[in-house]
């Protein structure tokens, strides 16, 4: 891939097909094929579309009509030049240049948690989503990155708040309903008892080998395959919603 000489490579919060690691270009791949079975004859926006493989995805999977934001104008150019058959625009996620009820679909793929004004991203995306159209959205699950004593190194700079499945569901209520829930890298339900991170984070201090199989454990946990969440040791939350 040809990528546009005046646009920075960032890998620690984009993903790019050709320069990010593999299993963060699975990840997103994965996402937007779970998104695909939803978007069928639909109007559809890519939220954080980022160089727009995402939304190419999304047009191959049979949307009517596909629209790509971001903030970073640069990358936009870039998903321009090389996907000319999608609407792409440079736009505030929180405060988007779209008109009222416009949307039959959002895809907003590991986005909320980034930005700084995040209290007002569901009132925008419920403001420009047709009533009845959905939001899939996912994000980190706090529970299993932020609060695991192995994961420290994931709080970047770009970070503005960490969510779980409780707090997702009281900032969405009122706007949207809850369809389903799924989630993404499921890790072992004995990694993630309070005890039992208790005694291997200490155990790992005095043994790197030890604190290495459980770095992998986390990193990788079961693939990379959005499945329905059961139990909330997921790393990645996936919530689809519908507007009411």
């Amino acid at each position: 891939m040809n990528i546009n000489k005046n646009l920075k490579i960032d890998n620690s919060e984009r993903c790019y097909l050709d320069y990010s690691k593999k299993r963060i270009v699975n990840d997103h791949i994965e996402r937007y094929m779970f998104a695909q079975k939803y978007v069928k004859d639909k109007i559809v926006l890519d939220i954080a579309c980022g160089e727009g493989y995402g939304s190419e995805m999304i047009k191959n999977g049979g949307a009517k009509q596909v629209y790509g934001s971001d903030n970073d104008s640069k990358i936009i150019e870039h998903a321009s030049s090389k996907y000319s058959d999608i609407n792409f625009e440079a736009t505030d996620a929180a405060k988007t240049s779209y008109a009222n009820n416009i949307f039959d679909l959002i895809i907003s793929f590991e986005t909320w948690h980034h930005l700084d004004n995040y209290s007002v991203f569901i009132p925008e995306m419920h403001r420009i989503l047709k009533l009845g159209g959905k939001l899939i959205i996912s994000v980190p699950n706090e529970k299993i990155i932020y609060l695991n004593p192995f994961f420290h190194g994931y709080l970047t700079k770009y970070y503005r708040v960490n969510f779980n499945v409780k707090k997702i569901k009281k900032m969405i209520n009122g706007f949207f309903e809850v369809e389903e829930i799924y989630g993404q890298r499921f890790v072992k339900k004995a990694y993630i008892n309070f005890f039992s991170k208790l005694i291997l984070s200490v155990l790992s201090l005095v043994n790197k080998n030890l604190k290495e199989r459980i770095s992998i454990a986390f990193k990788l946990a079961d693939g990379a395959k959005v499945k329905r969440m059961k139990n909330d040791n997921a790393r990645y939350i996936i919530f689809v919603c519908k507007k009411i």
